[in-house]
């Protein structure tokens, strides 16, 4: 059973209990990609707004902040194998202790019909999780039990550059450039028990690096009353490297084995191309109200990792299957006064994928689904001649669902179920300045 602590952490690493969402009162709006000029945000948004902003620059900063989340859970795990006869198991999966902090800056700068802008953020992430499976199995009977802990850091910086050109009066065009920087460390620590008696203990680490690159384009038609825009993604280019350490202990306290490894630097394409389309409509002046919907387009792509074997490291051929990416916003923007906006908004989003590993030892297959519902609200207040601060929260609702099978060499079959529901308040506050 040398993978089954492997592939709970995996099962666990994939449950998604964080949302970011973008800075300002078109995040307020429903997280709106194409149409409502936002100021420098527009910079992470649809690069043609920027042409068509009526101040000539500007200069924003942002930060976000997850107070509140709550998580339900419930999962099953069942085995096969001519080893032994399971009688009974217990699969838990505790709430993890979770925190997010995201801070950005913004800027954009327009000289008649052309406009650049630059923005750059960085997001951090840490989650330590818990889990526990007990086991009843023929030996006696004997019960087994293992249990382990992850502690998980993730740090994301991202850079965008945009050019906007005003090609007629009312229609823009606009090239995105997106880089990302991430990092991730984890650290899980097991535990196995026969019986009352320690049979061993694990820890493992897994430290990786990827550098992802993007292009989108966006386009953006207004009138006085009317805004309509698009946003096409050419779909993410990433570069991977992966190192990977574990050490068993056996009691009396000695080391089994201490075994490390590196995965040279990667790329894959494995982000799917898509769209979002928008619109937005003034309505009696001083009300606007605003639909979009996107989607990706399914992919499938293949990857190379490591999985732990015995006493050392095999080769694991990894292909992912993207079946289905959508969303769907809706918002609306009231203007109170020339000093003040109210806003708020809704979404859904939907994602679903499936993947197989395979290594010489084991086959594993999973399947995830993830559903996002979020409401939003926020205002917009002038402050100083030339600023504004703005204030935004929002109350999302993600529920995730995940099966995975695994068989090994040894005939040991192994299939994990997990159902979660989270719910968690985030909280934001921008401040905007034109020059």
């Amino acid at each position: 059973m040398k993978h089954l602590m492997t592939l709970m952490l995996a099962m666990m690493a994939l449950v998604p209990g964080k949302q970011i969402f973008a800075q300002g009162m078109a995040s307020a709006m429903g997280e709106m990609t194409t149409v409502v000029l936002d100021g420098p945000f527009d910079v992470s948004r649809n690069p043609a707004l920027l042409a068509q902003e009526e101040r000539t620059g500007a200069l924003g900063f942002a930060f976000i902040y997850q107070p509140y989340d709550s998580y339900r859970s419930s999962a099953d795990a069942n085995f096969a194998t001519p080893l032994f006869t399971t009688i009974d198991n217990d699969f838990l999966v505790f709430d993890p202790d979770t925190l997010l902090l995201i801070g950005g800056a913004a800027f954009y700068v327009r000289s008649g019909s052309v406009a650049f802008g630059m923005s750059a953020s960085h997001s951090y992430n840490n989650e330590e999780a818990e889990n526990l499976l007990r086991l009843t199995i023929s030996a006696g009977p004997t019960t087994s039990r293992m249990y382990s802990e992850s502690r998980e850091q993730k740090r994301e910086t991202q850079s965008n550059m945009d050019f906007a050109y005003l090609v007629a009066p009312g229609l823009s065009l606009g090239a995105q450039f997106q880089f990302k920087y991430g990092t991730s460390s984890k650290v899980e620590e097991s535990s196995s028990y026969i019986g009352a008696v320690l049979d061993s203990e694990e820890e493992t680490r897994e430290d990786a690096k990827t550098y992802t690159s993007t292009l989108n384009l966006g386009a953006l038609y207004r009138t006085s009353f009317l805004q309509a825009g698009a946003v096409v993604t050419a779909g993410d280019y990433t570069l991977k490297r992966t190192s990977y350490s574990e050490i068993e202990y056996k009691p009396p306290p000695t080391v089994a084995h201490d075994i490390s490894d590196v995965t040279s630097l990667e790329g894959v394409y494995n982000g799917a191309p898509g769209m979002v389309l928008g619109c937005l409509s003034s309505l009696a002046g001083n009300f606007d109200v605003a639909a979009e919907a996107g989607f990706k387009i399914p992919m499938e792509y293949r990857e190379n990792g490591l999985a732990p074997s015995g006493t050392g490291y095999e080769d694991t051929d990894i292909t992912t299957k993207n079946r289905f990416m959508y969303l769907v916003s809706v918002g609306a923007q009231y203007r109170v006064d020339a000093g003040l906006k109210l806003a708020c908004g809704g979404l859904m989003r939907a994602f679903s994928f499936e993947s197989e590993s395979v290594s010489p030892s084991t086959v594993s297959e999973q399947e995830v689904d993830y559903r996002l519902y979020s409401f939003r609200m926020g205002l917009e207040k002038k402050v100083f001649d030339s600023g504004y601060i703005v204030l935004f929260t929002a109350l999302d609702y993600g529920t995730f669902s995940m099966s995975m099978r695994s068989t090994e060499a040894s005939a040991l079959s192994m299939e994990f179920d997990i159902n979660r529901s989270v719910f968690s308040i985030n909280a934001g506050i921008s401040y905007i300045h034109f020059f």
